[in-house]
């Protein structure tokens, strides 16, 4: 009799852990699958922010190099680039990160418009430099946002490409150089 209720018992339990199970695996499965389709949604976003990115830069580079442009024209050029950014951004804040919303909206609002006015050359050059820089860093921020990054990196830890030519060794020292001079800049301060 007492083997019966312990088996009973037993039994009791392994229904309602069964239960308990089921209800964690179901829930699990869903957000697995909602967090797929999330991720494509994002990554979809984030590809044509890129884009639109890649874009603004077209035209912020055209404004910096043209000496055909007035003042207003490039005003007026850089504006609607900065402003297709912005609008893209809003539309869509509910999957990008509003940092890197604010961040790629005010890429363009800076002084790139001023760059081409510039007289003095080595200013000119700096200007230039860091809006690039800026717009690198963005395209950077936007991959790793979108989880391109970490995709990439296992790509290559499957594939293990063998990537080597004179342009990617010099690639390969201007990154290094350009990691040394922010480490030193950063114990500077």
């Amino acid at each position: 009799m007492e083997n019966v209720i312990v088996a009973a018992i037993f039994g009791l339990i392994g229904i309602i852990l069964g239960v308990i199970l089921n209800e964690v695996f179901r829930r699990k499965n869903r957000i697995e699958s909602f967090a797929s389709t999330v991720f494509e949604r994002r990554l979809n976003i984030y590809e044509e922010l890129f884009k639109k990115i890649q874009k603004a830069n077209d035209s912020a580079s055209d404004v910096i190099s043209n000496p055909a442009y007035s003042e207003e024209q490039r005003n007026d050029i850089i504006f609607v680039a900065g402003l297709d950014i912005a609008e893209f951004c809003d539309e869509n804040a509910f999957f990008i990160d509003s940092d890197l919303g604010a961040h790629c909206t005010a890429l363009l609002l800076g002084d790139v418009g001023e760059i081409y006015l510039l007289d003095d050359e080595a200013e000119k050059q700096r200007a230039i430099r860091e809006y690039r820089e800026d717009y690198m860093n963005t395209l950077r921020m936007i991959e790793e946002e979108a989880g391109m990054h970490q995709v990439k990196k296992l790509f290559k830890s499957i594939s293990k490409p063998k990537l080597d030519s004179p342009i990617i060794a010099r690639i390969n020292e201007l990154r290094e150089e350009e990691r040394k001079k922010r480490a030193k800049n950063q114990a500077e301060f």
